[in-house]
């Protein structure tokens, strides 16, 4: 059993070579984030003139971090300046990345002149690993009756979304008076590492001879941020079959593979 298990851990290894910087063009090793100065805050904020207008806008300011920095309003699209313009009434996270592809976050609100239409609080329940029992449910206040949307779905008049897999969802809330506010808010799985995850990567590698350090601080897998660094290849090597290697007796069960993946996908979570 033991040997077999040395077994998997050396095929691991070996598929994570470019990571541990054991090849022979030594790549640079991976950026801590966690050890960051990169901050932003937010300076002002523009509220939109009517319900429907497009006309809001930030501007943000951010210190730290290494070489150029980028911001970005909605997550996907980036963008050199600090000010973002043509923004519609709703609520914001406003993300900066640096060269070394870390980032941080600061949220914004930009509201409607003349309107008390708003979004408090969005209530989350995780959805669970490969399963669809994710809950929103949302506080928000307005003139008249409220109503809403999830995504393109149609307008409700119950403020609560249930039965939701794990993902992002756009959050609409309508006032009677035709006003709209938005958020945009992430279901997890709600894996926890400590609990779920943890067990099934001491059990197999983290022993004596293998990702106990044996191999190097960098490939010490008793080490959360090690594990941390290299968990989208341990995701990739246990989805298509490379941990544990058919060489090997050992195997993970789907729901082995389900946890860890769905670990990595809500961020590789110290939780």
């Amino acid at each position: 059993m033991e040997r077999s298990i040395r077994t998997c851990c050396v095929a691991l290894t070996l598929g994570l070579l470019w990571l541990s910087g054991c090849s022979s063009e030594k790549d640079p090793a991976p950026v801590n984030c966690e050890d960051s100065n990169l901050q932003v805050e937010v300076d002002q904020v523009q509220n939109v003139s009517d319900c429907l207008a497009e006309d809001g806008g930030v501007t943000v300011s951010a210190q730290g971090g290494e070489g150029d920095l980028q911001y970005s309003v909605n997550g996907v699209d980036f963008q050199a300046s600090e000010a973002f313009t043509g923004l519609s009434a709703g609520n914001y996270v406003v993300t900066v990345r640096d060269a070394g592809e870390c980032e941080v976050t600061t949220s914004f609100s930009v509201g409607v002149e003349g309107s008390i239409l708003a979004i408090n609080n969005i209530n989350v329940t995780s959805a669970g690993c490969e399963s669809e029992e994710g809950v929103l449910v949302i506080d928000a206040v307005g003139e008249g009756q409220l109503s809403y949307q999830l995504d393109n779905g149609t307008f409700q008049s119950s403020n609560t979304f249930n039965g939701l897999a794990s993902g992002t969802y756009r959050v609409v809330v309508r006032e009677e008076a035709g006003c709209e506010v938005f958020e945009q808010v992430t279901i997890l799985n709600g894996t926890s590492y400590e609990q779920q995850v943890k067990e099934i990567i001491t059990t197999n590698c983290a022993i004596d001879g293998c990702h106990n350090g044996n191999l190097g601080a960098n490939l010490n897998w008793n080490d959360f941020t090690k594990v941390k660094e290299h968990a989208d290849g341990i995701k990739r090597l246990t989805q298509n079959g490379s941990m544990p290697p058919s060489t090997s007796s050992q195997s993970l069960t789907q729901e082995e593979k389900d946890l860890i993946a769905c670990w990595v996908d809500d961020g590789a979570l110290n939780n």
